[in-house]
C-alpha cells in the first residue's frame, strides 16, 4: 500500500493506493490526473522569462506580463504607459507575496512560445 497527501489552500487529500509498488504511469493516472490537475489552476504560477529586448526578466502571472522597475521585488503591469494600475509583489527568491491591484485596464496579450521555449508577444 502506498499513501501520501496533497494540500492546496489549507485543505489536505489523502492517496492511498493498493499497489506494493506504483510506477511512474499509474501514478500519474491515479494521483495526478485525478487529483492534482483538477486544482492547478488554483495555483498561483509565477514565469520569469527573459524580456524580447533582452535587457533584463518579464513576469508571467495569469495570462498578463510586468516588468521591474527599480526593484526585483515590486512588478508593474507592462501596460503601465497606458495607464494600467496592475501590481505584484515578490520576494527575492521570485515567491508571490501580495497581488498589489490586481484589476487590469485590458485583456492579457497574445502570447506565444516557440520551438526554443522563448516567449513572444504578438
Amino acid at each position: 500500500m502506498v499513501s501520501g497527501g496533497i494540500s492546496l489552500q489549507g485543505k489536505t487529500v489523502l492517496v492511498i493506493l493498493d499497489e506494493v509498488t506504483v510506477t511512474a504511469a499509474s501514478y500519474v493516472e491515479r494521483v495526478i490526473r485525478l487529483h492534482v490537475i483538477p486544482f492547478s489552476q488554483k495555483i498561483d504560477v509565477l514565469e520569469f522569462v527573459p524580456s524580447n529586448r533582452g535587457k533584463g526578466i518579464t513576469l508571467i502571472y495569469k495570462g498578463y506580463t510586468y516588468a521591474h522597475i527599480h526593484s526585483k521585488t515590486r512588478w508593474y503591469c507592462s501596460k503601465k504607459a497606458k495607464g494600467c494600475k496592475a501590481r505584484l509583489h515578490t520576494t527575492d527568491e521570485g515567491e508571490l507575496v501580495a497581488v498589489g491591484e490586481s484589476s487590469h485596464n485590458h485583456p492579457p496579450p497574445t502570447l506565444f512560445r516557440d520551438s526554443d521555449g522563448k516567449v513572444h508577444r504578438l
